[in-house]
């Protein structure tokens, strides 16, 4: 299910920390490509958050959504909240 996804992902590069996968890669990995389709996602890749600057932000956005929602504590979601957009749910 997509919402707001306008302009419509085709054949994205899909950029993963590599202390995501570093437990069960091969599972994660088939789950993920079970739950995305081929055109939406072309490739799925590992990479070290400390040498990406865009995976590093993108980690502080997802660690400040899952606070506000896990923990309680919605100060750094305060800021980026009217930014948010849910592009797949599953």
């Amino acid at each position: 299910m997509f919402y707001d996804n306008n302009p419509p992902l085709k054949g994205a590069a899909l950029i993963l920390d590599e202390s995501t996968m570093k437990i069960h890669a091969r599972e994660f990995q088939g789950t993920l490509k079970k739950y995305l389709s081929k055109n939406l996602v072309s490739k799925i890749r590992q990479v070290r958050s400390a040498s990406n600057t865009m995976v590093q932000i993108a980690d502080m956005i997802a660690g400040s959504i899952f606070r506000a929602h896990e923990k309680g504590d919605a100060q750094w979601y305060k800021m980026i909240r009217h930014e948010e957009k849910i592009l797949i749910v599953f």
